[in-house]
């Protein structure tokens, strides 16, 4: 089994906010809209610079989302990561991840068997906020671009213990980071099935 250079880390969320943002995109949205209803496959491809390494990623999407997933493998891998882009490029841009603590495979872990020694989620301004008419390959690319921007700018923070809306980095975000980091903190502390369901039905679509 492949040891994955970013554990303890169980479950990231990272929302890429809009600086217009106001109704910042909750884990409980962008799960609802991921598999409220079927999810078209768009492509693959190695991305150059990630966490997933050689680990392809695969894009999806439906009328109200597009969808991202690294280590787009049909393999058990026992890490997931996807970025989800809303219709409504106003509330950002949400990234959801997470580690199973014993390495089972991410697609049929239950919430109990997450790494439970870091729960983190962050939000963070981006350079450019997305298209949710981008091509596949603009897909690709503004995918590399968010990578490389995740090393700065986080604003607003939750993790298992506790929800912190009040950072500084926040000044340039208009949307309500309170209520983003409140739902956050909700998501990493109870058990959703949609998550798990979205990872399987993800990889079942891997070709």
């Amino acid at each position: 089994m492949t040891n994955f250079k970013f554990a303890p880390i169980a479950l990231i969320i990272t929302l890429l906010t809009a600086q217009t943002s106001f109704a910042l995109y909750t884990p409980q949205q962008a799960l609802s809209d991921a598999t409220s209803e079927p999810l078209i496959y768009m492509g693959k491809f190695i991305p150059s610079s990630s966490e997933s390494g050689l680990y392809p990623e695969c894009v999806f999407k439906n009328s109200k989302i597009i969808v991202i997933s690294s280590y787009c493998v049909k393999k058990n891998v026992p890490a997931g990561r996807l970025f989800l882009l809303p219709a409504d490029a106003s509330q950002g841009n949400l990234r959801l991840y997470a580690e199973t603590a014993a390495n089972k495979d991410i697609s049929v872990a239950t919430h109990s068997e997450y790494e439970k020694d870091f729960f983190y989620s962050a939000a963070m301004v981006p350079k450019k906020p997305h298209d949710f008419n981008m091509t596949f390959e603009q897909i690709r690319l503004w995918s590399e671009g968010e990578t490389i921007d995740q090393q700065s700018g986080y604003c607003v923070t939750a993790n298992s213990q506790s929800a912190n809306a009040n950072s500084t980095s926040c000044k340039n975000v208009a949307g309500d980071t309170e209520t983003w980091a409140k739902a956050s903190f909700s998501f990493l502390t109870n058990s959703d099935p949609n998550f798990v369901h979205l990872l399987r039905q993800i990889k079942t679509q891997v070709p």
